[in-house]
């Protein structure tokens, strides 16, 4: 797990024992009489990570429309999430082709942002899967290039086109549009 996502993870782990708590769906240590407060934090805490973790990202992330990041650029792709989820985008990260089509297997996104210039060279492979095989899915293709944007547009039909650098309510833009098409 990445050193930024550490502090976000704790404070998701948090706010869903609250909301749980909230619902009466999870009640801590101190409810039930166990150990002194210090403790009960720390134990509270470790069995919501253990038992409750894969309902933490569902519960905060409900409702909200999520993107997997595809770049090879760590800086451009890092700096994209962090205003993206600032945006309140759900945003899964992967530098790989390969990696986007573990996060793709076990993971339904709203849309998929690849760059197309990737270093294994597999960009346009994985966007022409994605509108062939999942063609509800918005697939956005990205590059500085305008002659790589031109090609992608005409080898995949459907796919839409972002050219880097732009700024995030371009991204926002193109959410929107698909969500007011569906």
């Amino acid at each position: 797990m990445e050193a930024t996502a550490r502090p976000l993870a704790r404070i998701q782990t948090h706010q869903a024992i609250v909301f749980l708590q909230a619902i009466g769906r999870f009640s801590s240590d101190a409810e039930s009489g166990a150990g002194g407060a210090r403790k009960t934090g720390v134990s509270t805490t470790r069995r919501c990570q253990r038992e409750l973790q894969p309902a933490v990202g569902s519960l905060l992330t409900a409702g909200r429309p999520s993107l997997l990041l595809v770049d090879d650029d760590a800086n451009f792709r890092r700096a994209l999430a962090i205003a993206l989820r600032l945006d309140g985008l759900d945003v899964c990260e992967a530098s790989t082709a390969e990696e986007a089509r573990g996060n793709l297997a076990s993971r339904r996104f709203t849309a998929v942002l690849v760059d197309l210039l990737l270093q294994d060279g597999e960009a346009h492979a994985l966007l022409e899967r994605l509108c062939v095989e999942q063609p509800t899915r918005l697939a956005i293709a990205c590059s500085a290039h305008p002659e790589a944007l031109d090609a992608a547009g005409e080898r995949i039909p459907g796919v839409a086109r972002l050219r880097k650098p732009f700024p995030p309510s371009e991204l926002h833009r193109l959410l929107e549009s698909r969500a007011a098409a569906c």
